[in-house]
């Protein structure tokens, strides 16, 4: 099969890419056929042709290895070319395409300093950061939430994706709400419909290092996506199981691990600190200090008024059992 014929397949059996993903690969598509010709076949592309289009991959290295990475896709096992017999081998499977490894130093936002930030930012941009930090939304995702989305009952949020299509990022999931964000989305109800009306395609990035400014704060790198590496760091360290985490977070755990966790001084603390110091910061009343690094605390729920323990399961957990009834699940909150 030629090299055009090939690419027009691919893209027309690939309707499960993100806008994003679709854009990337057909990039990596033209420039293949810039570099082999659109009548070459696909079967005479070796390793040392591959080599070759990559050492003349202009731009960054990272550029060259997202590139690689797009052409092993459409020349792989799973999705490309090798999938359905049409070349012996992918030729760019011995390319370097991984991304290197990323700076974990990103910055940590403490609870406190949340806080902080949220008394600085006007109503509807306080509410996509608490979306983001406290429940660990895509930007976008708290820009389209609606309060029909919104359970403060059962303390859940059900993100919808934007479209039909369910890629990796636009998938159906159900987002635990802590305490101190039931607080914020209980004070902010309103009429409309969006729960932060700030405008779908307005830029929200400039007041928000605006609020970080007057908030006092340090800038950091990439803010709505950092404040959900936060949240999903909090959720960790707080010792609630990784799979679930992940499936709260709306990804995989290998970008959880890559990508999302930092060891907060909490879990340092842990380590390093001695137990006489412990019983030195211990308050009288024989409660256990706060963390401090602002990691929300784990606590038994106990059933309110009215209210049956084996009610309602938690998110991610089907009713079951013996006897066909639903079994008492002991679940816990974030305290924060």
């Amino acid at each position: 099969m030629k090299l055009a014929t090939w690419i027009k397949t691919y893209f027309e059996l690939r309707t499960d890419l993100a806008d994003a993903s679709d854009r990337d690969q057909r990039t990596t598509a033209a420039m293949l056929l810039r570099y082999f010709g659109p009548g070459r076949d696909i079967d005479a592309i070796t390793r040392l042709d591959a080599a070759k289009w990559r050492a003349g991959l202009s731009g960054s290295d990272a550029t060259a290895r997202k590139h690689t990475r797009n052409a092993r896709t459409l020349f792989g096992l799973r999705h490309g070319a090798t999938k359905f017999d049409l070349c012996k081998l992918n030729p760019f499977d011995r390319e370097p395409s991984a991304p290197r490894q990323p700076d974990q130093d990103w910055h940590y936002l403490g609870l406190d300093e949340f806080e902080r930030l949220f008394q600085a930012c006007r109503p509807e941009l306080g509410l996509l950061i608490a979306l983001a930090r406290l429940a660990g939304l895509r930007l976008n995702e708290a820009k389209r939430l609606t309060w029909a989305d919104v359970s403060l009952t059962d303390r859940r949020i059900t993100v919808t994706p934007a479209t039909r299509t369910v890629t990796t990022k636009q998938k159906r999931r159900v987002v635990p709400i802590c305490p101190r964000l039931a607080r914020l989305l209980a004070a902010s109800r309103a009429a409309g419909e969006l729960v932060a009306d700030f405008g779908r395609y307005q830029d929200a990035l400039r007041p928000l290092r605006r609020a970080i400014s007057a908030a006092g704060l340090p800038q950091w790198a990439s803010p709505f996506h950092t404040l959900r590496k936060n949240c999903e760091t909090d959720w960790l360290a707080a010792g609630l199981p990784v799979m679930d985490v992940c499936r709260w977070l709306g990804h995989d755990p290998r970008v959880a691990a890559t990508y999302y966790h930092q060891t907060t001084s909490e879990t340092w603390a842990r380590i390093t600190r001695d137990e006489d110091d412990d019983e030195d910061q211990r308050p009288d009343d024989g409660h256990s200090p706060e963390p401090r690094s602002g990691v929300p605390l784990l606590r038994l729920a106990q059933p309110g008024p009215g209210q049956d323990r084996q009610d309602d399961p938690p998110p991610g957990r089907q009713p079951g059992g013996k006897g066909g009834g639903p079994q008492a699940q002991p679940s816990f909150t974030l305290v924060g």
